[in-house]
């Protein structure tokens, strides 16, 4: 029996309809699987911008490689600080590396910790006497201007300290010799970094030892415990070959890791 024109029709067109459903949403299975990862533009030797515009940096290395041992798809973008951790936040961002803390082991997951770094402020040791800073605590700098990396972020306790005058700098060639030309009165930052462009004959403060860890925001399903063991396993492989300190020394060329 034939069956009416109407029926096929209705057929037919619920047969597409099934198939366009089906299709979407294999679509949007396969982009929210996709690991968005950021690196924090925040300057050399960390993360910023060759002349040519293409990424480069320590952290920006670490990431691809992480993310070419573990496999997964991804994409990775060089945020400014504040725009990273909103990314966190919204869920746009789900993985970079940068200090952690314990509001925010509580925050984001953490995947591994990539390296120690020693943060301290300098200031300059040649200037006269009369004009040298009493390195007690981070509350010597009171009323002084401080130079530090934009958009980086050393600790609670001289961050929120509003009578220390802040100074955001580009990267740390520029920053060190507007101490020496004296612009500004001292200099925060990690102490490799720091010696490998300027003498500071132990004339520093010890601020504190800070973690960078690949901490992951907990807002996207995606990013379940297979994600996370993955990024984890393809970190620990490139702990145990040396690649981290490997990509620190292409930067840093005497970088030590603390102990």
């Amino acid at each position: 029996m034939q069956q009416p024109k109407q029926y096929i029709a209705t057929m037919f067109f619920l047969q597409f309809i099934l198939f366009v459903s089906t299709s979407v949403s294999s679509g949007f299975s396969a982009a929210s699987s996709t690991v968005n990862l950021a690196v924090i533009e925040i300057g050399k030797p960390y993360g910023y911008r060759n002349t040519d515009g293409t990424p480069s940096g320590i952290y920006n290395d670490i990431t691809r490689r992480i993310v070419d041992v573990s496999k997964i798809d991804n994409t990775i973008t060089l945020l400014p600080y504040k725009r990273m951790i909103n990314g966190m936040e919204d869920g746009t961002i789900d993985c970079a590396i940068f200090f952690t803390s314990i509001d925010r082991k509580k925050q984001y997951s953490q995947v591994e910790m990539i390296v120690k770094k020693q943060v301290i402020i300098i200031t300059n040791p040649f200037s006269r006497p009369e004009n040298r800073i009493t390195l007690n605590n981070v509350e010597s700098f009171e009323g002084k201007i401080v130079g530090k990396l934009r958009s980086a972020h050393y600790g609670e306790r001289f961050e929120n300290n509003h009578n220390i005058i802040k100074k955001e700098l580009n990267d740390y060639e520029d920053a060190l010799q507007m101490l020496a030309s004296g612009k500004i009165d001292g200099f925060i930052g990690g102490k490799d970094n720091i010696e490998q462009f300027f003498d500071h004959q132990n004339h520093y403060l010890l601020v504190n030892t800070k973690e960078a860890w690949l901490q992951c925001s907990k807002i996207q399903p995606h990013m379940n415990s297979d994600i996370i063991d993955q990024l984890k396993s393809a970190i620990q492989s490139l702990i145990k070959n040396n690649d981290i300190i490997n990509i620190h020394r292409k930067y840093i060329e005497n970088f030590q890791p603390p102990r």
